[in-house]
């Protein structure tokens, strides 16, 4: 229920700024950002994708916290800006976000990308060959996948790959997220296992691969605003 304030946040946020407008206060541009359209983005996937039935607690709930916090911290540096809170141009700032950025674009992206590498390859260990779990899982769903497991596995290995060199780093750590919600339903939430996972997966696919990256394409079409009217030069 408390999500429902996140998805009208915008409205909030505009809102905030007519009641500042008619209290005489002035408001400042919002300051630019590389990633405030990449998190709304991401806000609309996931109110979309939670509304799904085959979520429910407590992954859905671990799922919330995970995508509301990016959501929050974006709204909230950005209120701070417009409201005179902080000056976007001192150099304070500039130094605090610099360092901010490096840690949330840089190390934690590359350590989230190590952990899910490394708990993929756990959770495929324990499955191979005979999928203690997955298999009366989908048996029960009325699914025959004794053909098709060997070839999810591959996937899920080839996934792990691309997440580790950072190639299409995004994606591929979907494929991740969708192997910790699997091994989820099939069984329970074991935090230092497949929650841990589905954690450093959705780190992943937030935060990009700008380190150590092979190939970025999904980064053009998330960074590129379609439609947008260039303005001509002089």
């Amino acid at each position: 229920v408390w999500y429902v304030v996140l998805a009208v946040s915008r409205q909030l946020f505009v809102m905030g700024l007519w009641l500042r407008s008619r209290a005489g206060k002035p408001n400042r541009d919002l300051p630019p950002s590389d990633n405030r359209r990449i998190i709304a983005a991401y806000q609309t996937g996931f109110i979309s994708v939670m509304l799904w039935p085959v979520f429910a607690p407590p992954l859905s709930i671990l799922a919330s916290w995970l995508f509301a916090i990016p959501l929050i911290f974006s709204f909230g540096r950005d209120w701070l800006a417009v409201s005179y809170v902080i000056d976007p141009a001192s150099a304070t700032y500039q130094r605090i976000r610099s360092a901010i950025k490096t840690f949330f674009e840089g190390w934690l992206p590359l350590a989230a990308r190590l952990v899910a590498v490394v708990l993929t390859v756990l959770i495929l260990w324990r499955e191979l060959p005979t999928f203690p779990h997955w298999q009366p899982y989908f048996a029960h769903l009325g699914l025959t996948m004794d053909g098709w497991l060997p070839l999810l596995t591959g996937l899920f290995g080839v996934a792990a790959l691309c997440v580790l060199f950072g190639v299409a780093g995004r994606v591929t750590a979907l494929v991740l997220v969708y192997l910790a919600c699997l091994d989820i339903w099939s069984g329970s939430l074991v935090w230092v296992e497949n929650g841990l996972l589905f954690i450093a997966a959705s780190t992943a696919t937030h935060l990009g691969s700008r380190w150590l990256n092979l190939w970025q394409p999904e980064e053009i079409v998330l960074r590129t605003h379609f439609g947008k009217r260039e303005e001509p030069t002089a």
